[in-house]
């Protein structure tokens, strides 16, 4: 019984310090692009580098212990179909396959969000390329923003 309660504290734990890790990102990121400012600079660069591979690292162990729990299963092809009917689209944020669609949704926009910014890191490209690299990490946060806060409102205390 301990073991399990210690288990819930070290999840809450853990969950409460990667939403501290995203707020920063998502903050330092998105508020020069909101302010008008295009690129990111000086104390919100910092932080933003400072924790971008802590969130890495809280990512990949949220993907590896949560992905099981949200895997399909059968039932969530009902789900899925009458969303795409249109019918009950309220109800359907309400279920559990809403909530393990933003799941996968967040973690499929980290890979582009990840990658996209390590790749403009190495000297292997021009500026064109570099530019490009910038707005997929720009339009792969955004998307992994989304999913994430999906996630978080969709997951009715099943996961």
């Amino acid at each position: 019984m301990k073991i399990l309660e210690l288990q819930k504290q070290n999840l809450t734990t853990s969950g409460v310090l990667s939403l501290l890790l995203l707020a920063i990102l998502a903050l330092s990121g998105f508020l020069p692009w909101l302010f008008g400012s295009q690129y990111l600079s000086g104390v919100l660069l910092v932080l933003h580098v400072t924790a971008a591979p802590l969130f890495a690292l809280a990512l990949a162990a949220w993907a590896v212990l949560l992905a099981h729990r949200h895997r399909f299963v059968a039932s969530d092809a009902d789900h899925l179909r009458a969303l795409r009917l249109k019918r009950n689209v309220r109800e359907f944020f309400g279920t559990d396959t809403a909530a393990k669609l933003f799941f996968w949704l967040a973690l499929v926009a980290a890979l582009p969000l990840i990658f996209s910014i390590l790749l403009s890191m190495l000297p292997l490209f021009g500026t064109p390329v570099q530019d490009a690299l910038l707005h997929w990490h720009r339009y792969s946060a955004f998307f992994f923003t989304v999913g994430g806060l999906g996630w978080l409102a969709t997951r009715n205390n099943h996961f």
